[in-house]
């Protein structure tokens, strides 16, 4: 009797693996995509972190008073952060640059700081994330803190 000795994977064998690996690569790589993106954003927040101190200081020590110009070559920006722009009532506008992921490449992240009514804060100015902008990142894109 011939003894057949099998050597290799069968074309069926190599199909199902390739269909694993395809389905694994469907699921991967628009959660790796989400991942790139929030990291990248969460690069602008922390350059922000600077930006809101200064206007806390200037805020504690003067109320709203013109802040310090960060247009131009003033403004903080990173590998993935393009410029920053403080309005004279303290709010921050983030712009991403053309290196950042494609889906919040050249969008903008926006803090507004929470004061009373009459425009006075309390012991802490505590920040709000505006997203409502037509050019601003998708909600399902930002940190934790700003959805």
């Amino acid at each position: 009797m011939l003894k057949l000795i099998q050597r290799g994977f069968t074309l069926i064998e190599l199909m199902v693996v390739m269909a694993v690996i395809g389905i694994l690569a469907a699921i991967a790589l628009p959660m790796y995509h989400q991942y790139a993106a929030r990291a990248q954003i969460s690069e602008a927040l922390i350059f922000a972190s600077s930006v809101k101190a200064d206007i806390s200081t200037a805020y504690f020590g003067q109320g709203w008073t013109t802040m310090v110009n960060y247009s131009g070559s003033n403004s903080p920006h990173g590998r993935y952060l393009k410029s920053i722009e403080v309005s004279n009532t303290g709010i921050i506008k983030m712009t991403m640059n053309n290196q950042a992921n494609e889906v919040i490449r050249n969008k903008t992240l926006t803090l507004v700081p929470k004061v009373n009514a009459n425009g006075v804060a309390e012991n802490v100015i505590e920040w709000e994330c505006d997203s409502s902008a037509a050019d601003a990142i998708p909600k399902n894109f930002l940190p934790s803190p700003c959805r």
